[in-house]
């Protein structure tokens, strides 16, 4: 199982408003004449793992999309991932809550000063996809910060710790810091770990219109108080709250047995309120 320690992701377009890739407006699954621009010239080489991404329509039926990454000048944009989805409803009800989604793409590293932009296409037309690409910076990406915790014995079952969440069957509520793309104070979410830890996701609960989000995963020693940062969530917003989310890292996050978890939030408005819970596995054995 690939993990990582000192590794710490970023997102695009960073601290600002996620794309929209909306869905042709009149022909289910044709692709609209033209992409929508995510970053004009990206600031630095850029490793992409993943898309977050919030889709929103009104419709009486299940619903398929695809997400499509290129790059490249406006009206000649190079395709270089594709991520497809499904999404399912009651038959005749109408979808009036959002859904949040990690998409994982083909790992690829995009230079510097890159233009990105992304495209969207649906079964039913005018479906909202708001995006933020994840990964890393490239400068941070080194191979000895992603390495593998003991592949055979975890494939095989030989780990007899548990999958959990925390907190159990309830949301923390965190806020972000004072100005926009502040980060707030870190909460404690995993108090002296009682194992090895592998940090795998955050389940979130939006609870204000239009507030877009990166969520900071830190660990310390234990009581202490101190935060080293090792995982950063982005989560796109929309205007219908509240809703939740389940977004997946692009790669675990260890965290050694006896530390403290904590997460702190940034938000595109100062104080903004949302509540979390972590997904992880224990490492026994």
């Amino acid at each position: 199982m690939w993990y990582k320690r000192d590794l710490v992701e970023t997102f695009i377009p960073i601290n600002a408003t996620p794309g929209n890739a909306p869905a042709h407006t009149s022909t289910p699954w044709a692709w609209p004449t033209n992409y929508t621009q995510l970053v004009a010239s990206l600031p630095s080489d850029f490793v992409m793992c993943s898309a977050q991404v919030v889709i929103f329509t009104a419709t009486t039926t299940p619903f398929q999309g695809v997400l499509r990454v290129g790059l490249g000048s406006a009206g000649s944009e190079v395709e270089i991932a594709r991520a497809p989805y499904a999404l399912m409803i009651a038959p005749g009800s109408t979808l009036t809550t959002l859904f949040c989604l990690t998409l994982p793409l083909s790992r690829r590293l995009i230079p510097a000063g890159t233009r990105i932009a992304i495209q969207h296409a649906a079964s039913v037309v005018s479906v909202n996809c708001y995006v933020y690409l994840h990964g890393y910076f490239a400068e941070d990406f080194e191979p000895t910060r992603l390495m593998v915790y003991d592949q055979e014995r975890y494939r095989k079952g030989l780990y007899h710790g548990v999958s959990n969440s925390l907190p159990d069957r309830a949301y923390t509520s965190v806020t972000s810091g004072g100005s926009a793309w502040a980060l707030g104070s870190y909460t404690t979410f995993i108090s002296s770990a009682v194992a090895d830890l592998m940090i795998k996701g955050i389940s979130l609960v939006h609870v204000t219109n239009w507030r877009n989000q990166a969520w900071s995963l830190a660990t310390s020693p234990a009581g202490a108080g101190v935060w080293t940062p090792r995982a950063l969530m982005p989560a796109p917003s929309y205007v219908t709250t509240p809703y939740t989310c389940e977004y997946v890292f692009p790669d675990a996050t260890f965290v050694k047995r006896g530390e403290d978890v904590g997460l702190a939030l940034k938000a595109s408005a100062a104080s903004t309120v949302s509540s979390a819970q972590l997904t992880y596995s224990e490492l026994y054995g």
